[in-house]
């Protein structure tokens, strides 16, 4: 099948239409999360996430870093406490003695 800009095959393809529509979602739910306390620091952790990942697979210069940016507007005390508690026990975990990031040599 042939779309109206006369790319075959475009209609189709599944996998565009369900990012299409994931970005939608996510961006969406941020909106509404973020004025939340007790979502606010996984909804601006997920939304700089799409758009880091949106800097990895596209080429539009500032946009993602101009947005990520503003949603850091949201920043604040509890976001960081929250942030540091989670890396706290992360890095307890990874980088404890025979953890998954234990440079040193096992004998």
């Amino acid at each position: 099948h042939t779309s109206s800009i006369g790319v075959t095959g475009v209609q189709t393809c599944a996998l565009p239409i369900f990012l299409t529509w994931t970005v939608l979602l996510i961006q969406g739910i941020g909106m509404i999360l973020i004025w939340s306390r007790r979502c606010r620091p996984y909804a601006i952790l997920t939304i700089i996430g799409l758009h880091l990942a949106i800097d990895y697979t596209m080429n539009l210069y500032l946009f993602q870093w101009i947005m990520i940016v503003g949603w850091t507007a949201f920043l604040d005390r509890d976001v960081l406490r929250v942030w540091r508690g989670h890396w706290h026990r992360v890095s307890r975990f990874v980088f404890k003695k025979g953890g998954a990031l234990d440079v040193r040599a096992k004998s």
